[in-house]
């Protein structure tokens, strides 16, 4: 019986005259049943881990695989964004590009990411700009919000967003306020900031 074949999956193959054609891969009982006592297994263990508080998903605030960054990576990490083994303790991800920016994954399902290309937070790569609306020379901010509310094309941000003062110095973008938390950074009024002094 363990060695009796059964179909497990069709599969189209390419003839490679611009035909697929299909195929039935087969398995046998035993293995079947091994892959599925080895996840049944598995599923419990995760299960476990789950009720505990640690694995990757959401909520359970644990990476199991903690990246150790080099003195000389970090001496790169972009100003205020958070700290890379906090990070990933709360379950996120980093990764460093061959041209050295940095990219924070957070432990959402699916994960937001967000690049800091020049040490600046890309909220709109990431698809986390709602809207951006150009106001002229930064100020303070209650000033530059009611201005980016006024010409905002789609109207005021909404109640659960802030607008994030992009690095060109002249753009406001709206985006969730707890994304902009998460995602530390220095922004443009900062910038502005250290330009005047």
């Amino acid at each position: 019986m363990k060695n009796t074949p059964i179909p497990v999956a069709v599969r189209m193959v390419d003839t490679g005259i611009g035909m697929k054609l299909p195929y039935i891969e087969s398995s046998t009982v035993g293995e079947v049943a091994g892959k599925f006592s080895k996840a049944s297994t598995a599923a419990k263990d995760d299960a476990y881990q789950l009720a505990k508080g640690s694995g990757g998903v959401k909520g359970t605030g644990k990476n199991p695989e903690i990246v150790k960054f080099t003195e000389e990576q970090l001496s790169t990490k972009p100003l205020y964004s958070r700290d890379p083994e906090k990070w990933q303790k709360k379950g996120g991800k980093i990764e460093i590009s061959e041209e050295g920016i940095w990219t924070y994954i957070d432990w959402e399902i699916p994960p937001n990411r967000v690049s800091y290309p020049g040490g600046f937070s890309d909220f709109k790569s990431a698809g986390l700009v709602r809207q951006e609306v150009p106001i002229g020379e930064f100020n303070r901010y209650d000033i530059d919000f009611a201005k980016a509310d006024e010409l905002a094309p789609n109207g005021p941000k909404l109640d659960e967003n802030t607008w994030h003062h992009h690095q060109d110095l002249t753009t406001t973008q709206e985006v969730s306020k707890e994304m902009h938390r998460r995602f530390r950074h220095m922004g443009g009024m900062s910038l502005a900031k250290k330009l005047k002094d």
